[in-house]
Formats: C-alpha cells, sequence, structure tokens
C-alpha cells in the first residue's frame, strides 16, 4: 500500500538543526565569520537558560563553567548569544546542510510502499514492537546499505549466505532501536489517548490502534518535527548497525579456516544459527562482544578489540601451573587478530562433588593473587564464569590498569589502591547510601535479586495498552548468571569456601614471590605486556550508564543543547579528579550512544580515546613500572606479615553478606 492523503506542509531541515550539539552551533557560527542572521536573538530566553545552566552543579564552584565553555572554544557571552538564537539561523547560515540532514529529508519526505515488507509488518504486531514504525524509514535504508556489502562479502567456503546472515544481525538493530523509543511513544501514546484519537474498546485494543498510526507518513513527520534529536540518534545508531555487522561477517568470512582449525579442532562446526550481538557493553560506534552459534552446537566469542593481553595473560597462567600451583588454571584458547579477535565458548557447568568446589574457590583464590599484582580492575560478576571447578575470566581489558598522581592525595582512595579491593574480585557494596543499601556485584559474591537503586531505568507497567508507563522508582531484579559454582542444583555458599580461597591466594601470592626474579628478568613474561592494549577505567560504567538511560527522556529529544547540559554531569567529578576534565570531550563524542572507553599501554604514561586520539602523559607512572615495583616490594622484609593482612581482608570480605556491607571501605590497616 502506497502512502496516501498525504502532502508536506514544510521540510524537515528547520526542525532537525535542533538536533545540532553546542560545539556544532559554534562551529557553524565561527565559520560564518561576520555574516549575521537576520532574525534577532531572544536576549531574555537565552538569560534564563543560561543562568539554569551555570546554577547545575559544580558550575557554581571555582571557574569550572569557564573551563567547560574552553573545551568548545567559547566564552560566557558566545554561549548566551547561542541559546538566544532559533533555529531558523542554521537554515540561513548553512549553505550545505550536513549529510545526516539530508538523508533523514530523503527517508522521511519520500512517499513509500509498506506492502513490500511484510517481515517488518509480521514483526511490528508483536507487543509494544509496533513502536518501530517511527524508525521503519531508516530500517528499510539500513537494510538496503546492508544488503549492498553482504553481496560483496564471499559466497563460498563460508558457514552463511547474505540471506541467513541478514536474519540473525537484525534483530540487533530493532533491540537497539526500540530502546530508544520507547519512553517518547509511551508518552505519545498517552496524549493521543488524552486527545481522543485513538480507536477501540479497550486499552489494548487502543494501543494497537496507536501504532497503525505510526505508519502513517504525517504522523511520523509530526513526530520527527517534535523530537528531531530522537530522529538523528536513529539515523547514528543504523548506521552504525551496518557496518559493525558487515564487520563481523567479513571478519568471520576472513578467519573462517582458521578458527576452525584452532578453536573447532579440525570438526565440522557446521552453518551459522544465531548471533547474539550486545553481549557487553558498547563501544566505538556501536561495537560490542558477540556469541555466535553454529548447527552443531559449536559456539564462538567475537571481540572487536585486540585480544593480545589475553593471549600473554594464558601465558602467566601457564607459567604459574608449571611453578607446581597444586590447582593448576584452564587455558582459554584465543585468537588475536590486532584489532579483534576470536574465543572459545565457555559454558557454565555445575561441580559434582564438594572437592570440586573446594578446587574452584582455590583457584578463584590464585585469580585474585595473580590479577593484583598485574593491577587489574573491574572482575565484577560479568567477566567470570563457573566452569564446574574452574572458574574462567572472560574480560582481561583492566590488567595493568594506570594510576594518577592526585589517587595518593587521598588517604581512602590509596589504602583502597594499595589493598586486594582494586580488584573488584571480591565482595563489596557499591552505590549504598543510607537509605539504599546498595549491590554486590563483585565476581565473589555477586548473585541474582538485588536491585539497582533510583535512577537506573525503572520498569514499565501496563505494557500493551494505552495507559503504559515507566515507573522510575521501581527497578527490575539484577540477573546474575555463571559467575559461581553450583552443586546438586543449587547455588554455593561462597562463604562457606573462604578458607579454600585463602589457600589458593596465598599459593600464588608465594609463588610469584619466590619466582619474582624470574618474572622481572628482561625479555620475560611481564615484558611481553608492554605494548599491549588495556583499558583504563576513567569512571564506572554505572555512571555513564545512568547517563545513557536519561538520554532517551522526551525532554531531551527536542533540543540537542538540553542533552549537553543533562551530559555535562560529567563534570560532577573534576573537583574530586582535576584528570576528567581532560577526558570529558571524548566521553562526550562516546555518548551518543556508546559506554566511552579509554587504552592505555603498559609500557606508556599516554592515554587514548576511542577514536585513536592521544593524551599525553596521562599517568604519573607507566603501569608496568608500578607491577615492578609492586613485584620488588615482595621480596622485601615483611612479606609474611603483608600476606597475612591480606589474607584477614580476603577472609572478612569473603564471608561478609550484602547487608553487612559498609558503605564505603574502612581506611584501616587491614587494607594496607
Amino acid at each position: 500500500m502506497v502512502q496516501e492523503n498525504f502532502t508536506p506542509a514544510i521540510g524537515l531541515t528547520e526542525h532537525l538543526y535542533s538536533a545540532l550539539t553546542l560545539a556544532e552551533r559554534a562551529s557553524f557560527l565561527r565559520q560564518a565569520g561576520e555574516v549575521r542572521p537576520a532574525s534577532k536573538p531572544d536576549a531574555s530566553r537565552a538569560a534564563a537558560a543560561l543562568y539554569h545552566w551555570k546554577s547545575q552543579r559544580p558550575f557554581p564552584a571555582d571557574d569550572y563553567f569557564k573551563k567547560r565553555l574552553q573545551l568548545d572554544g567559547l566564552t560566557e557571552e558566545d554561549l548566551l548569544a547561542i541559546l538566544g538564537l532559533s533555529t531558523e539561523v542554521y537554515c540561513e547560515l548553512i549553505r550545505s546542510p550536513p549529510d545526516w540532514v539530508r538523508e533523514l529529508e530523503r527517508l522521511y519526505l519520500t512517499p513509500r510502499t509498506l506492502d513490500d515488507d511484510p517481515e517488518f509488518v509480521r514483526y511490528a504486531e508483536e507487543g509494544t514492537k509496533g513502536f518501530l514504525w517511527i524508525a521503519h524509514p531508516l530500517v528499510q535504508d539500513g537494510l538496503r546499505r546492508f544488503r549492498l556489502g553482504a553481496a560483496r562479502l564471499p559466497a563460498e567456503g563460508v558457514p552463511f549466505d547474505p540471506v541467513t546472515a541478514e536474519r540473525l544481525v537484525l534483530p540487533h538493530l530493532y533491540k537497539t532501536l526500540k530502546g530508544m523509543l520507547d519512553r517518547v511513544m509511551a508518552l505519545e501514546l498517552n496524549v493521543a489517548r488524552l486527545q481522543g484519537v485513538l480507536k477501540g474498546e479497550t486499552p489494548e485494543e487502543r494501543f494497537h490502534s496507536f501504532c497503525d498510526r505510526l505508519r502513517q507518513m504525517d504522523v511520523q513527520l509530526s513526530i520527527a518535527r517534535e523530537y528531531p534529536v530522537l530522529l538523528r540518534w536513529l539515523y547514528i545508531a543504523t548506521g552504525d548497525w551496518v557496518d559493525s555487522s558487515l564487520e563481523l561477517l567479513e571478519r568471520l568470512s576472513k578467519d573462517w579456516d582458521l578458527i576452525r582449525a584452532v578453536l573447532a579442532a579440525d570438526a565440522e562446526p557446521g552453518r551459522l544459527a544465531s548471533i547474539t550481538a550486545g553481549a557487553g557493553d558498547t563501544h566505538r560506534r556501536g561495537r560490542a562482544v558477540a556469541i555466535l552459534e553454529f548447527s552443531t552446537g559449536f559456539k564462538l566469542v567475537y571481540k572487536p578489540h585486540s585480544q593480545s593481553v589475553d593471549i600473554h595473560f594464558g601465558e602467566f597462567l601457564e607459567w604459574v601451573n608449571r611453578a607446581s600451583f597444586e590447582t593448576p588454571f584452564r587455558i582459554l584458547k584465543i585468537i588475536d587478530r590486532g584489532c579483534y579477535g576470536w574465543s572459545e565458548f565457555v559454558v557454565h557447568q555445575p561441580c559434582s562433588s564438594h572437592g570440586e568446589v573446594e578446587r574452584f574457590y582455590q583457584r578463584l583464590g590464585g585469580y585474585l593473587a595473580v590479577f593484583y599484582v598485574t593491577r587489574a580492575r573491574d572482575m565484577h560478576f560479568g567477566n567470570l564464569l563457573a566452569a564446574a571447578e574452574f572458574p574462567v575470566p572472560v574480560d582481561l581489558e583492566t590488567l595493568f590498569h594506570g594510576s594518577l598522581v592526585e589517587e595518593k592525595d587521598d588517604p581512602a582512595t590509596n589504602a583502597f589502591q594499595l589493598s586486594v579491593m582494586r580488584v573488584l574480585l571480591l565482595p563489596q557494596r557499591i552505590d549504598g547510601s543510607e537509605t539504599y543499601e546498595g549491590v554486590d556485584m563483585s565476581g565473589f559474591g555477586g548473585n541474582s535479586g538485588q536491585h539497582f537503586g533510583v535512577g537506573r531505568g525503572g520498569t514499565w507497567e501496563n505494557v500493551g495498552t494505552d495507559e503504559m508507563r515507566l515507573d522510575d522508582n521501581k527497578t527490575a531484579p539484577m540477573e546474575v548468571a555463571g559467575n559461581r559454582p553450583r552443586l546438586e542444583a543449587q547455588d554455593v555458599a561462597a562463604g562457606d569456601y573462604s578458607e579454600a580461597f585463602v589457600t589458593g591466594f596465598r599459593w600464588v601470592y608465594r609463588l610469584i614471590e619466590e619466582h619474582r626474579d624470574e618474572l622481572l628478568a628482561a625479555g620475560g613474561i611481564l615484558d611481553r605486556f608492554g605494548e599491549v592494549e588495556v583499558r583504563f577505567v576513567a569512571r564506572g560504567t554505572a555512571i555513564y550508564g545512568v547517563l545513557l538511560s536519561n538520554c532517551p527522556h522526551p525532554d531531551l529529544l527536542r533540543n540537542a543543547i538540553d542533552r549537553d547540559q543533562v551530559l555535562d554531569r560529567l563534570w560532577l567529578g573534576a573537583a574530586q579528579q582535576t584528570h576528567l576534565t581532560r577526558l570529558i570531550p571524548a566521553e562526550l563524542r562516546d555518548l551518543r550512544g556508546d559506554i566511552p572507553v579509554f587504552t592505555s599501554r603498559p609500557n606508556s604514561r599516554d592515554l587514548w580515546t576511542s577514536a585513536g586520539e592521544r593524551i599525553p602523559e596521562f599517568f604519573e607512572q607507566p603501569a608496568l613500572a608500578l607491577v615492578r615495583e609492586e613485584l620488588n616490594r615482595l621480596g622485601q622484609k615483611g612479606i609474611k606479615e603483608r600476606v597475612t593482612r591480606k589474607a584477614q581482608l580476603i577472609r572478612s570480605a569473603a564471608c561478609w553478606r550484602l547487608s553487612e556491607l559498609p558503605c564505603r571501605l574502612p581506611v584501616t590497616d587491614q587494607c594496607q
């Protein structure tokens, strides 16, 4: 069916320019030079907006607001002028609209046929998936570009064909776009209900009436004009999906023979049957870990970043095993391809006896010692899998974590950084307050059923009716799978095995101390890590997650400057952590939909952004130098006492229940 009875009153360009960020508007005005727009700035509106922005913490203190403006090359007067201008100004000043503006106008102003996309029609009939009709022009164009790229992939010697590949990657696009749409569509649904424009006798019928209306071109355009930031965001996400999906399939094609030889042991894996994309946080324009499953049941893990640190970590574990660790570690099979890699899939398996559980925790304690001396971070429940008696870490990006000068000025931070708690393997509560107990996300203690505090997304109510709403005061329980061993179909009480955990820690810690000189020798195992890419966790992922979860709010999708103002909450940490000001421009670029990511090299003081930009001399010392210092201290007098203190801390942390954890770690001799 071709859209009928539609004649657009005006184009989209004027509305879409509301999706220009503050930095983009400043750039266009500078390019305009002496050319001045005919329309006059709205001085009162600008003054009110400026006052509101400057009142946001931490801007009232010190000169943070001035520093914030300097990042965009602005003064307060410049910002005042921009805030007072309407988006009509940019129609006058910009002679050649940006590509995304031209593409969105083309896609949303061109009449189209709905009947030639029966699969989308069937998909949109399920649940709340009808919201996706707003993104249908983008989906169609994304599929067109994907098909062009897929047609260029090899046709022989690969485990998939273009039609199958499209079917397997498309659900990830739908899921991504729908997550962006839900809040806006729920608001528009309730507006349509109150206006009485929905047909049907029941809430369910009126909900389906709303989704049917979204198929109409005039309704789509109305929403596009109301929420231009949303349209731009959907456009970016669709383009990222096309690029990242084709990239994965191209790499699979190129490496298929190698994968079969190394990871499938020359067995026939069969045809590609499913792709679970987005198995972790997205970075670098929508790229994320993916799980690939084949018709024989063979599974494979794809990681869109270097795996060289995983290769060398396996060599480190082999070294510990050869040094007579009584419960040897399992070494994963890895293929490193430089900027990406493949890994064997680890299956969560239960233990068959108490002896296996005992050995599991001995190995886990051994891992804590290895992670501690290699300055690992972020070993939370999602980065650990229990494969029978073997704990297997599945994300090693945060080994050789850098240290900053200012951290040493904070006694509490310094005590934490010197302790085994920094690894995040031991139980510890995060986000705790006087009214909220927080959650334990550690690799050792993380378990299902915990709830994040208010501000972490909320829970949908009355789904599939015209009274659908988001309750921000409720959160869904956290689902944890795979980090803890099971015995007789039950989760093991981790605290019952704290002695086994401490024993494993002592074994490996002392093995490392006894063979310290071998590790420190030139050309030894440590030197192999010198130039590998590792991740620096500038802020907790949860902080970025909260910001991203707020971005789909309808109030932030009408004008990009409103979104800029909310993202300026990144400045909240600047007073205590001044190094963060150097990272904010890169964080803002990444937060268009991704979790920001920064990388370093253990032999370097420099830091790199997700786009490969170098931030020189970010660290006081290279992380590898800090590891060497720590290893040298192992040979000094008092090693026995230090191991004993760490063992006491481990034992007490392992026995804590969530409700008994302090909001913040105590600064005591135990932490040193």
